[in-house]
């Protein structure tokens, strides 16, 4: 027996009781439940849509906070899920076709002059290519539409991703930085004292890791 609409409307207001954070979570239990409810009403239960509810919840969701375990589980294996593909996305670009344009930057790196116009012109380029992914996928990533009050766990993970790349801008300029310019010993970690070769060695990084994350909000958001 299928259930009625007001049937499905009621299971859908008990869901949102729970205060599930994260959509795509949400929508998995929802389908769920409504699959196990109308597994049972097909194989004879006629009973209440609240008491069916009740029961599929106390047999498959056990505890005071029924989806409390599915939730941490369903987080950690994506949270393995995005790494193992983080990972993969880097392997594929780190091939024998990136090697020159490497090798290419570090040659370059050995005869840039030591000046403060070019340091700051590198950390601006560093910059530039760590705002890229963020941006790519802020844009891409409002597709992925969620209810009230959610948000979007696969939205949420890629851009962590994508935003490493910041994270190590802002751990140059604003704490090794700062250290070295209040710490006189450590005047040397200032990133404006770093060889030219060092940016390049960075640039190397950020092309690889910036084209593994726009890869991976592809691969995650299902752009064509």
């Amino acid at each position: 027996m299928i259930l009625t609409t007001d049937e499905i409307t009621w299971v859908i207001d008990k869901l949102n009781t729970y205060g599930i954070k994260y959509q795509e979570i949400y929508d998995e239990l929802k389908d769920h439940l409504l699959t196990a409810i109308e597994n049972l009403r097909e194989a004879g239960d006629d009973r209440s849509v609240e008491m069916l509810f009740d029961e599929v919840v106390k047999q498959q969701f056990p505890g005071y906070w029924p989806f409390e375990d599915i939730l941490k589980q369903y987080q950690v294996a994506y949270r393995h899920k995005i790494g193992k593909a983080m990972w993969a996305n880097m392997q594929y670009y780190c091939n024998w076709q990136t090697a020159p344009l490497i090798v290419l930057l570090l040659v370059i790196g050995f005869y840039l002059p030591h000046t403060k116009p070019v340091m700051g012109s590198l950390l601006v380029s560093l910059l530039l290519m760590a705002v890229i992914p963020l941006v790519y996928t802020y844009r891409n990533g409002r597709r992925i539409s969620t209810g009230k009050g959610r948000q979007s766990l696969i939205k949420g993970y890629v851009f962590n991703q994508a935003n490493l790349l910041m994270i190590i801008i802002n751990l140059l300029l604003n704490g090794i930085g700062a250290l070295s310019r209040q710490w006189d010993a450590a005047a040397f970690l200032n990133p404006m004292h770093y060889h030219p070769v060092v940016y390049m060695l960075l640039f190397s990084f950020f092309i690889i890791y910036g084209l593994s994350c726009i890869r991976l909000c592809r691969q995650e958001f299902k752009i064509a």
